[in-house]
């Protein structure tokens, strides 16, 4: 396990070796002006530029990317503040004291010493892009405007001043754990890739795309109806990364996350990428789409039908929840700056020019419905949205499920909720219905299930249409051929009553196929 205190220890203390570690590679080497160095000096010269560049490079890993520009905005009020955490983190340079084997004295070590004014003129040079914004386009975390403007306020009040400014400093360190924690994982999965699966799943915070886009707007253009799409970006840590378009007509909520979840699921699949028995998930803060009762749902039954012994979900604090999927964002955004874009296949076909990391960009025309397929058999959970993580593991022959407030609080105190006390009794109820009594082997990763509905644009139910053989029947431009079945409380009730007899349904949209990766309603009734 890595851990993720050496890992500070490495950054804050040892910037030059970040440029010889490849394997840390969420950090970024130098700047993009090195030519801007200062020339015909003393070789001290540039350790402390390479110094001053490091530990700044260091702060913008962790600070806010703009998922619609290349710039990354910084939490301080003003740049003296910078200099002044600058000269608190490094000044002295503890850990890096060196005995003397001969004499026995311990010779302290200290960073170059850096003047006010050469720490501006190494951030202008190699860091252009970080940024300090008296207003934000985004939502911003309330605690740090409470802070700043009270900093700003008492600027004249040391004693005042100086108390907000701790309290500011103890928020930071916590968001900068949650961070490191968050990029340590990162490394967990790159390095150990049979053991650990790392992904991450974020939505476009520059709002839906209007179809079609124009690189110059007239009022005339404005008037028109256009096709409003979302775009979502996915990363697997050390396998690839997919975008997602789909249309604003259909439903989102728990949905948008599950599907996606569920496609990253299949495309490791027809990659004969054997899953791990950990998965850990980084999602957005946010309770429409991802801190409900429908992914709970979804995470526990992946751990119940065995495909993962353990998934933790991690959500940043609010407000501070850009992070390295927002950069796809902000390269499609540049990308699209004074193109004309007409069609849904031309954006999908910018978005995958705007980034060589992208490798597909997947359009949904139909959402699987989890979220109402679910609703009669799950009670509220009421309270998960106070935590920062969630976990759900295999023990003791029964689904765990746990919490705690931050991922970087030790294992004794997670919150066990299982076994019927506080939310695990609020959240989920199961019975022993299960996979056996469709006839499959438990064991087996892959099972074959029962497809849920399809939830289609305009708020109809759909299924796949099935030949004789029980086969998916495909149009001529290779997509699958849907048809209208009846409402979902009569088709599902009718649905429920067979499987509760114990009777597979061989028709209609039970029919148990393996071409796809959904999941049964029988796990969670």
């Amino acid at each position: 396990m890595l851990n993720c205190n050496r890992v500070v220890h490495y950054v804050v203390l040892v910037p030059p070796i970040l440029h010889k570690a490849p394997s840390l590679s969420f950090f970024l080497p130098g700047g993009p002006n090195e030519a801007r160095k200062p020339k015909n000096k003393d070789p001290s010269e540039f350790m402390k530029w390479d110094y001053v560049s490091s530990w700044l490079n260091m702060k913008k890993k962790f600070y806010e990317v703009q998922p619609d520009f290349r710039e990354v905005h910084a939490p301080w009020a003003h740049r003296r503040e910078a200099y002044e955490e600058y000269l608190a983190e490094t000044r002295p340079s503890f850990g890096l004291d060196r005995r003397n084997e001969e004499t026995g004295e311990v010779q302290q070590a200290t960073w170059p010493d850096c003047h006010e004014t050469y720490f501006y003129r190494v951030w202008d040079a190699d860091h252009p892009d970080l940024k300090l914004r008296a207003y934000n386009r985004f939502m911003h975390c309330d605690t740090c405007l409470d802070f700043n403007d009270n900093i700003q306020k008492h600027q004249f009040n040391p004693d005042k001043r100086m108390i907000y400014e701790e309290a500011k400093r103890k928020h930071y360190d916590d968001v900068m754990s949650e961070r490191m924690a968050y990029e340590g994982r990162i490394l967990e999965a790159r390095n150990y890739p049979k053991h650990f699966l790392s992904m991450v799943i974020d939505g476009s915070d520059n709002g839906e795309y209007g179809l079609p886009h124009f690189a110059r707007k007239g009022h005339e253009d404005e008037k028109g109806h256009k096709q409003l799409f979302s775009l979502y970006g996915a990363i697997v840590h050390g396998h690839f990364t997919k975008c997602y378009t789909f249309s604003k007509r259909l439903e989102g909520g728990s949905n948008v996350t599950v599907n996606i979840l569920d496609d990253l699921l299949k495309t490791l699949r027809k990659r004969n990428i054997k899953l791990p028995p950990k998965l850990c998930l980084q999602l957005d803060n946010t309770s429409k789409d991802n801190k409900n009762v429908g992914l709970l749902t979804y995470c526990r039954m992946l751990v119940e039908t065995g495909v993962f012994k353990e998934i933790s979900v991690h959500f940043l604090p609010v407000g501070h929840t850009h992070c390295d999927v927002d950069q796809l964002f902000s390269n499609i955004s540049d990308h699209l700056t004074g193109k004309d874009v007409l069609t849904l296949q031309q954006f999908r076909e910018e978005v995958l020019r705007s980034s060589v990391a992208i490798e597909e960009v997947h359009h949904f025309e139909s959402f699987v419905n989890w979220r109402d397929t679910i609703a009669p058999f799950v009670r509220p959970a009421e309270g998960i949205t106070a935590w920062r993580e969630w976990k759900i593991s295999w023990k003791e022959g029964e689904v765990a499920l746990q919490f705690r407030h931050s991922s970087v609080h030790r294992e004794y105190d997670y919150c066990n909720l299982k076994g019927g006390e506080g939310l695990w009794d609020n959240a989920l109820k199961t019975n022993t219905l299960g996979l056996t009594s469709l006839g499959v082997e438990f064991v087996e990763l892959w099972p074959l299930v029962v497809k849920p509905y399809v939830y289609a644009p305009g708020l109809k139910v759909r299924q796949p249409k099935l030949d004789q053989n029980g086969e998916e029947v495909r149009l001529a431009n290779g997509r699958p051929a849907y048809e209208t079945v009846h409402s979902v409380n009569e088709k599902w009730q009718e649905k429920i009553s067979k499987l509760e007899e114990g009777i597979k349904v061989g028709t209609g949209p039970s029919v148990l196929t393996s071409s796809s990766f959904h999941y049964t309603l029988a796990l969670l009734l």
